[in-house]
């Protein structure tokens, strides 16, 4: 027979009735040992409770232990004709390798948690999801249950010239490759392309032509200006300064219609005391007899005076001759206005050039005055006081 070992005190036996390490009598050892692996039948097969060989009633629970074919192996959970227990006592093996026992009550507690990890499992596939990010052809995915949430981003194309159209998202071409789109050359840039702005060739240059602005007057200045024929840009510019009253000839230098607007501006600038004021909205045009326009402007002396400054203009637009009119009785004013037209032609003062006129007319007995080629003298007139102002011939 094979060893067993001793239910007291667990030396191993061979064969002895009696252990010889605690004195404990075995018995009958063929009645206590276990078939299946020759350990020591001591428990009841339905509460547990220690027994012995002579056992045949329990105890604890009093259970009719009966033949010793009902008695269990404590060490591997069968009864002694190898038929395994299930119903009380669960057999498991520890890390030596040596034999130890579960109660049933215990495969609950194994149960638990596996009920509890179902339930999360099934929680966590259902309520949570794990998203991947959306793409160009696809919205946004769980990675489990392949729910979607949202729209695809959708491509994002890039256009390149000389390349096929490419998704900056994906890297995704399609198509055939971009032609450039070119932009004309001008005087300033190459032949581009709108879309790379790649160049070609050399800007045009510009085409550059003078011409003249403005026309300088007796009031305004001029300027002439290059221009670009192709792109009208302003290269350069000149500034000329106004015109200075002069005879030219037979004419003045200046026209009907900027005289009055100098004479206006420069018999509001000097002390006559007078009050005077040009009426231009009143000026009166008609046909010169000897070509030309002819104006008369009103010019009204203490705002009750009036009287008359009449231009002549030939075709040319230039000024051939001015008169100032009115009546007899109002010379000191006739004389006055025409004070300031012969000075503001002789670039003097009003009050100089009314005392050079008359030094004048005592000498030679008239009223007459010349200078810078201009004659001032008086026009016999017998319902009129009259003075013309005109090119010396």
């Amino acid at each position: 027979m094979a060893f067993i070992k001793c239910p007291l005190c667990g030396e191993e036996l061979n064969g002895e009735r009696i252990c010889k390490n605690c004195g404990k009598n075995i018995g009958k050892l063929e009645d206590v040992v276990c078939k299946n692996c020759n350990g020591i039948l001591e428990k009841c097969p339905k509460c547990g409770n220690q027994i012995t060989a002579s056992t045949d009633i329990c105890s604890e629970c009093g259970y009719n232990i009966g033949s010793i074919r009902n008695r269990m192996c404590k060490c591997c959970d069968k009864n002694i004709d190898n038929v395994l227990q299930i119903d009380t006592v669960k057999q498991t093996i520890d890390s030596d390798g040596k034999n130890k026992r579960l109660k049933g009550k215990h495969k609950l507690l194994l149960f638990i948690p596996c009920v509890i990890l179902i339930v999360v499992f099934l929680v966590v596939y259902t309520q949570v999801h794990i998203y991947a990010d959306a793409t160009c052809i696809e919205p946004k995915t769980c990675k489990i249950c392949r729910k979607t949430e949202g729209n695809a981003l959708n491509h994002q194309w890039l256009r390149e010239c000389e390349k096929v159209e490419t998704c900056k998202r994906c890297g995704m071409e399609q198509g055939e490759p971009i032609e450039h789109n070119w932009k004309e050359a001008t005087c300033t840039e190459a032949k581009t392309c709108s879309r790379c702005k790649k160049t070609d060739g050399e800007p045009l240059g510009h085409n550059g032509r003078w011409s003249m602005a403005t026309k300088a007057t007796l009031t305004d200045v001029s300027y002439t200006y290059e221009i670009c024929e192709r792109c009208n840009e302003i290269l350069n510019s000149n500034k000329f300064e106004k015109k200075k009253p002069k005879v030219e000839g037979d004419h003045f230098n200046f026209g009907a219609v900027e005289f009055i607007k100098y004479f206006d501006e420069y018999l509001n600038n000097v002390d006559l005391n007078v009050d005077a004021e040009v009426d231009a909205i009143g000026t009166l045009i008609a046909d010169n007899p000897n070509g030309g326009v002819a104006f008369s402007t009103p010019v009204m002396i203490d705002l009750d005076k009036k009287m008359d400054i009449m231009i002549s203009q030939n075709k040319e637009e230039y000024v051939e001759s001015m008169y100032i009119r009115g009546s007899n009785n109002d010379k000191s004013s006739i004389l006055a206005i025409y004070a300031v037209i012969g000075a503001s032609l002789t670039d003097s003062s009003p009050q100089k050039f009314l005392v050079e006129l008359f030094d004048d007319a005592q000498k030679n007995g008239v009223l007459f005055y010349g200078r810078d080629g201009i004659r001032f003298t008086e026009v016999p007139d017998d319902n009129s006081y009259v003075l013309a102002i005109t090119p010396i011939n």
